[in-house]
């Protein structure tokens, strides 16, 4: 059988040449797999180790390899003879037939040397010398495993170092963080909504206090005494919430006498109605009625005006809004 071409895999400059035979012996005893390739004689195509095994075992051997493989099989016993069935017709190779030895004839004397079978230690020391000429590369445990790794197991630089970096900086779960939350971003959120919130909102003033009407105050006795009235205009915008902000003068109030509350007077007529009154009475007294919201400087007007007609008390109430 012509010559094959192997090599391998990873490193092509590893390699050689085997005769057919040969090659197909180490392919059987897993000598060599898929981690190698193998070119067939005048081809250019490298192939697996599945195909070149198939190729081998279809090609018919040559002389001298039969010749080999008859001295080199086993004998067979008459019963493995008999008892052995014909093997069916497939796809397998031809074997060569096997030729029985023959029975030593006591008369004759032992056969020819060339014709004497040979023992079983002969046979294996005869292929061992063989693979040992061959020199093949280390055989692999299995096919098709992956090239041996520079570094021993579970040794890879820096391996133990980053374990044992991770188990330092493990922490145990009960133990309170160290790390502190930042809370720059929560303080500016906070400002910028309270700054919304101050621009957007409208103030509520402060409302003026409202007194209530008295339940248990003295009644000032209006007997013997005269009663004026003080009443803002009906055509005043006056802000019920802001008292006294409307610029009122003592001509726009209406002035009267409760005894005559259909006559309004005037400042001037004011005070001759109460210099009138006044002569009248043992005491010159007074009671001034003014809403509540009248400005006071219209009030001591008013009371000037009383005082200067000859009053010698006044007193001062307050009148309900109609």
């Amino acid at each position: 059988m012509a010559q094959w071409t192997y090599r391998s895999k990873t490193d092509p400059t590893q390699g050689g040449t085997l005769e057919g035979a040969d090659l197909r012996k180490m392919l059987e005893a897993e000598i060599v797999g898929d981690d190698h390739e193998f070119r067939p004689p005048d081809s250019e195509e490298w192939l697996s180790a599945f195909k070149a095994l198939k190729l081998l075992m279809s090609a018919p051997p040559a002389k001298g390899e039969a010749e080999k493989g008859e001295a080199a099989a086993p004998p067979r016993s008459p019963i493995d003879s008999e008892t052995s069935q014909a093997p069916k017709a497939d796809d397998r190779p031809q074997q060569p037939p096997i030729q029985r030895p023959r029975q030593c004839d006591p008369k004759s004397g032992p056969p020819p040397k060339s014709q004497q079978r040979p023992t079983k230690t002969q046979t294996n020391q005869a292929t061992a010398s063989t693979v040992s000429q061959m020199k093949p590369p280390p055989r692999r445990d299995t096919l098709g495993a992956s090239p041996p790794s520079l570094f021993p197991k579970n040794e890879l630089p820096g391996l133990s170092e980053v374990r044992q970096g991770s188990t330092r900086r493990r922490r145990p779960m009960d133990k309170e963080s160290d790390e502190d939350l930042d809370i720059t971003s929560m303080i500016d959120m906070t400002f910028l909504l309270l700054t919304f919130f101050m621009v957007t909102s409208t103030m509520d003033p402060v409302s003026s206090a409202e007194l209530p009407p008295s339940k248990t105050g003295r009644m000032v006795e209006t007997k013997d005494r005269l009663e004026i009235m003080l009443q803002l205009p009906d055509d005043l915008d006056w802000d019920p919430e802001s008292p006294g902000a409307a610029p009122v003068s003592i001509e726009q109030v209406k002035i009267f006498l409760a005894d005559k509350p259909e006559d309004f007077l005037s400042p001037a007529e004011l005070g001759e109605q109460l210099r009138d009154g006044f002569q009248e009475m043992d005491q010159p007294k007074a009671v001034l009625y003014a809403h509540k919201r009248m400005p006071s400087g219209v009030v001591n007007e008013v009371l000037r005006i009383a005082r200067e007609a000859g009053a010698s008390e006044i007193s001062v109430g307050v009148t309900v809004p109609k």
